[in-house]
């Protein structure tokens, strides 16, 4: 017995197809990892630093200054930042935040952006640059 294809089939498998091959290519966009660390590809800000706020499930920690972006440096627990010593160095102090340039559809605004470096005055607090 052969299948009989009709019009409502077709367009019924046809947006199955559609629907996963939108997810695939979402979740390929959204969990693409930083791929260049040069400070060609990023963008740099300053402000005075508002919070800092460390968490302990994803090892993140949160930089909030005085704009409307957030700032995250990601796994910063693991790589020897700690909330306390960063809030005693830098908190109420102007830094400047270099991020990546890079826009991902889970913050299509580009709020939340990654940080590869973090200067106050002349010493580089956190760095991911290569140079």
């Amino acid at each position: 017995m052969t299948k009989h294809w009709t019009p409502i089939k077709i367009i019924k498998y046809s947006l199955v197809y559609f629907v996963l091959l939108f997810c695939l290519v979402f979740v390929i966009l959204a969990l693409r990892p930083i791929t260049s660390l040069h400070m060609s590809h990023c963008i740099s800000t300053s402000g005075i630093v508002q919070s800092i706020i460390a968490h302990e499930g994803s090892k993140d920690i949160n930089i909030r200054i005085d704009d409307e972006g957030r700032y995250y440096i990601n796994r910063g627990l693991e790589l020897g930042l700690t909330e306390a010593g960063l809030k005693n160095k830098i908190l109420g102090e102007e830094i400047i935040i270099h991020y990546a340039d890079q826009w991902t559809p889970l913050d299509p605004n580009g709020l939340g952006r990654h940080v590869l470096r973090v200067s106050y005055g002349n010493e580089i607090i956190f760095n991911k640059i290569i140079e």
